[in-house]
């Protein structure tokens, strides 16, 4: 019952925003998060745990609801030893401060070109509250995303020394990673991304641990790369994978 009344509030979502996407990566994660919260109505004060949201994203959510309480785990730094560090602290003393705390998590392409993507679903979840849920984004190996576009740019080029070569998974992977953590996956299908003007979007070097002075470098060269072979500045992923979990 749960699941269907969940269901049926993104089915009304996806409705209220057909046609209204603006290709800007802020809205689409405002977007997201807004199918994960089945109650933005509701004046109770909703805590939310996210991976791979930017700034922006989040202050677009807090002045539309301020409601929610969004913690971006990686928001200052975007750095695998973050979660590195959490995961030994977990390790090492037992339950932390915000296990069992949070009312929904999202995770937007954060699990793909870091080799700690292991330990960052973990903390995710244990920091979810039993019983609730949250979404998870990803970008499996093959499927025309961004990171597709990413691997044919830096093939045989002076970038390829300098970014992650972490790969990306299959849906059949993230699967099992997902459950092997512990989540159970309530629903799962495509999530259609639409991007333009890439040559703003700092996550791109972040996401591929592009060293931050050659960042600005590697995002232009990219950019330009990505207009010659896409052929238009609005980039349609259709493929991207969504799962939607249950603590």
């Amino acid at each position: 019952m749960q699941f269907t009344l969940f269901f049926c509030f993104l089915v009304g979502i996806i409705a209220s925003y057909a046609g209204e996407r603006t290709g800007n990566l802020d809205d689409e994660q405002v977007e997201l998060v807004s199918y994960t919260v089945s109650d933005l109505s509701s004046p109770k004060q909703t805590k939310i745990l996210t991976l791979g949201l930017i700034e922006s994203a989040i202050t677009k959510l807090n002045r539309l609801y301020p409601q929610l309480d969004i913690i971006a785990l990686d928001s200052t730094t975007y750095s695998s030893h973050l979660f590195k560090h959490l995961s030994n602290l977990w390790k090492s003393e037992g339950p932390i401060a915000w296990e069992n705390q949070y009312d929904a998590i999202v995770i937007y392409l954060a699990l793909e070109k870091n080799p700690y993507r292991e330990q960052k679903l973990r903390i995710m979840y244990k920091a979810l509250k039993p019983g609730k849920q949250g979404i998870i984004i990803c970008a499996p190996k093959g499927i025309r995303s961004m990171d597709y576009w990413i691997e044919h740019f830096v093939e045989d080029s002076e970038w390829k020394s300098f970014v992650s070569n972490t790969p990306n998974l299959s849906p059949e992977d993230y699967r099992t990673l997902i459950q092997n953590i512990g989540f159970h996956i309530v629903y799962e299908g495509k999530w259609l991304s639409v991007l333009r003007n890439v040559d703003t979007f700092d996550w791109i070097g972040n996401r591929w641990a592009v060293p931050l002075p050659m960042q600005s470098r590697f995002t232009g060269d990219f950019y330009r790369f990505l207009r010659t072979a896409y052929g238009d500045e609005t980039c349609w992923f259709p493929d991207i994978y969504r799962f939607v979990v249950e603590k």
